[in-house]
């Protein structure tokens, strides 16, 4: 290799560790700390935020009471761990309707159980059922797995509205 290519590379590679190190000295003066920042669930797999960090920075754990009095008889918008937005109506009969931005609409069965405060969800059709603890996150209502240990799904706002449910 001739000596101004050896110099080049070196003089690349000198510019380039330079500019590492200067980002990474911006990000740790300028950004605020890891445990400063409130913490966010936004994907089912969220390896940032876990349920026990959640926990201890004080968001709450809805009892089955007052989960019960936040969504049911009411229409409620959300994210879906997947990328899909939806509303859903959870009935005080114990039945839930539900559709989803690409249209598909769907109905099934909640229930809450009062020990364990969970809330359960059984679709007559392919949505995914499950079962998982409400947490009051931001304002939001997000719900943890209780089966597979994931992020579930957030209620991003809940209204008096009944059905037909309309984005």
């Amino acid at each position: 290799m001739s000596e101004k290519k050896i110099v080049r590379n070196s003089i690349a590679v000198l510019l380039v560790t330079v500019l590492l190190a200067s980002v990474a000295n911006a990000i740790s003066q300028e950004s605020p700390s890891v445990s400063t920042m409130p913490r966010t669930i936004t994907t089912r797999r969220d390896v940032n935020t876990t349920e026990k960090m959640i926990i201890e920075d004080g968001y709450h754990q809805l009892s089955s009471e007052e989960l019960e009095q936040r969504i049911v008889g009411k229409t409620v918008r959300g994210d879906y761990y997947n990328g899909r937005i939806y509303v859903s109506y959870a009935d005080s009969d114990g039945t839930i309707e539900g559709v989803n931005d690409l249209g598909s609409h769907i109905t099934g069965t909640w229930s809450i159980n009062k020990e364990d405060n969970t809330f359960t969800v059984e679709w007559d059709g392919y949505w995914d059922n499950w079962t998982g603890r409400a947490y009051d996150v931001q304002g939001k209502i997000q719900f943890y797995d209780s089966t597979t240990f994931l992020w579930r799904t957030t209620f991003n706002s809940i209204d008096d509205a009944q059905p037909p449910l309309r984005f």
